[in-house]
Parts: C-alpha cells; structure tokens; sequence
C-alpha cells in the first residue's frame, strides 16, 4: 500500500512555489475568482461534483489519472490542498481507507466533507455474488486458503461493505443529490444554478437507469465472470450475477482452486466472455480465456479513467453506456 512518505520529496519540490502563498495566510478560493475550492477522493466524485458545481467551483481530483484508488493515499502536497479546500468530496461505504486518518490530522475545521453514498442501502462484500457452492466444492477450500488475504484486507480498514455503490445508477443519483444539497447550503448565492445542474443531469443518470432495465430484463442468460467483485450493486438493481475472479478488493491473486472453478463454470454455462477492467491487470482473466476459448471485453467499475478517455469526453455516463452493450453481448 502507497504510505504518505514515499512522495515527500516531489511533494516538497512541487510545493515550493505554494509555501509562501500558505505562510502568508492566502487561500487558494482567493485565486479562482472566489470559486468554492472542492477536492475529490477519485474519479467518480470527480466526476458527479464537475456536474454539479459547474463554472462556480474549481474542482479538483486527488487520485491521479489511471491510477487504482483502492489502496491510493494522499501525499504531502495533498494534504496541504485539503488544508486550503472549503470541501471534500468522496464515496463513503470504506471507498477511502485514508479518509479518517486525513480527517484527523487537518488543520482545516471548516472544510466540508460530502459522502456520495450517505442514503445509499449499502450491500454486504460478495452479496449477490452467485457462490456456486454446491456445483464447485473446491471454493470451499478456495475460502480456506484466502483467509490471509481477508486479514490483508482488514489492513485495509475495509469492513463488510461493498464500496461500488455507483454501480446502480439509482445510488448515483442520489449522490449526486447529496453534492447539490451541500453546495447549495455552502453557497447559497449560486444555489439555483446548482438545483438546475442536478435536474438536468438526474434526468439523464434516469434516463440511462430504465435503459438497463430494459435491456437486461430479456437477456437468456443471468451470469458473467468478472476480473474483481466490483458489481454487486449493478447485479442487485438489474438482474444478474456476477461470479468474480478476485474479491471486492483486487489487491490478490486468486487461489488454484478459484481457478479451477472458474474454468469450470465458463465451460459449463457457456459463458462467452470474461470481463477485464481498464485499471486491474487482465492476465488472470486472459489466462481463464485462453483456457476454455471465450473472448475477453471490458466491464468498468469506472473507478478512473485513462487520460486518452478524459480527453475524448467521456464520463461516468458514456462508461456505463459501454457496460450495458458489453453485458447485453456477453448475456444474450
């Protein structure tokens, strides 16, 4: 796991010409116009707050570009930006491992914390994962021998709660209710245009929401293989299962037994695809493929996207838009 220490040195070097701006008491609001300074946890934050706020705020995303955000932490040049921000925007439901400690070590007491998933219905880690316990006893023996990697991930700070509540577009729009709530009560000045932006893009996020319903609804087949177990909350909302590779954390290596059933499953449910991830290597997912002679196609958890997508445009909207063609191919 990243530490805060292993980018002291950039942080330092990066920082030089901010130093005297903060020991002269100067906030960063003061030069943007008076925008509301807003940092965010990783992309999707990012992404439902630049919505939102639109031209009244400078917003800014504290995981970099293509990196994966479970075990990222901030660095000392970010913290000096939290010290300096009117708000921080993340997912909640253990999205941020490093949030607590962060919160904890601020200066800044008037910096405004807005969690997406506050009001969310949170699912348990692995519910709705279709188990297959009775065709594949060797996944007994798989829970036996992850029992190192499930205290790795109470390194983590992660609980019982699955982070991706995005995943079904209902949750993200109650995120990105919540972000207009906030900034409405911080800035009230620009409150109608904060209530104009939620209604257009809520009508959208809706919009694509009955599009998933109605494409999976007639889908034959309720099954895909995935390289982590991201989807718990898409399966929940629209109506299939997902059978993953590595757990909710993609930070292991799956065991041989986990394997095994894998190819097992593919072979016997004539899975045609198995689905990769833009920021998880897809090697074990490609080695499964290679194995019993399906393809593999990306389903993203949107967790980051590459700076080649940020420049094309894309958003959390066109991503999933991708996804829902992906999963009505790998189901039909």
């Amino acid at each position: 796991m990243k530490r805060f220490q292993r980018t002291v040195l950039v942080s330092i070097l990066t920082m030089g010409l901010v130093l005297p701006l903060a020991a002269a008491g100067v906030k960063e609001q003061a030069l943007t116009d008076d925008k509301l300074v807003i940092m965010t946890s990783f992309y999707i934050p990012y992404d439902f707050t630049s919505k939102i706020a639109g031209d009244y705020a400078q917003v800014t995303n504290l995981v970099p570009t293509g990196v994966e955000p479970h075990d990222w932490e901030p660095s000392i040049g970010d913290m000096r930006r939290l010290e300096k921000a009117d708000v921080l925007v993340v997912n909640g439901a253990g999205m941020e491992a490093w949030l607590d400690k962060v919160l904890a070590s601020l200066s800044n007491k008037n910096l405004t914390v807005v969690t997406l998933s506050d009001g969310v219905e949170f699912l348990a880690e692995g519910e709705h994962h279709h188990d297959h316990e009775d065709e594949h006893e060797a996944d007994h023996d798989h829970e036996d021998e992850h029992e190192d990697e499930h205290d790795h991930e109470d390194e983590h700070d992660h609980g019982d709660i699955d982070p991706h509540t995005w995943l079904d577009i209902r949750n993200a729009i109650i995120g990105l209710g919540n972000i207009m709530k906030a900034l409405k009560e911080i800035d009230p000045a620009n409150a109608s245009a904060y209530q104009a932006n939620y209604d257009a893009w809520e009508a959208k996020f809706n919009a694509l929401d009955q599009k998933y319903r109605a494409g999976l609804a007639s889908v034959p087949k309720k099954t895909v293989v995935v390289s982590h177990a991201a989807f718990g909350y898409m399966t929940h909302a629209y109506g299939f299962e997902q059978e993953a590779i590595e757990g909710v954390f993609a930070d292991s290596e799956p065991s041989p037994s986990r394997m095994a059933a894998i190819i097992d499953l593919v072979r016997e449910h004539d899975i045609t695809t198995i689905f990769t991830e833009q920021l998880v290597s897809p090697k074990v997912a490609a080695t499964i493929a290679r194995e019993t002679g399906v393809k593999t196609a990306v389903l993203d958890p949107v967790e980051g996207l590459s700076q080649k997508d940020l420049d094309a445009g894309r958003d959390y909207l066109s991503v999933m838009e991708d996804n829902l063609a992906a999963l009505i191919d790998a189901l039909r």
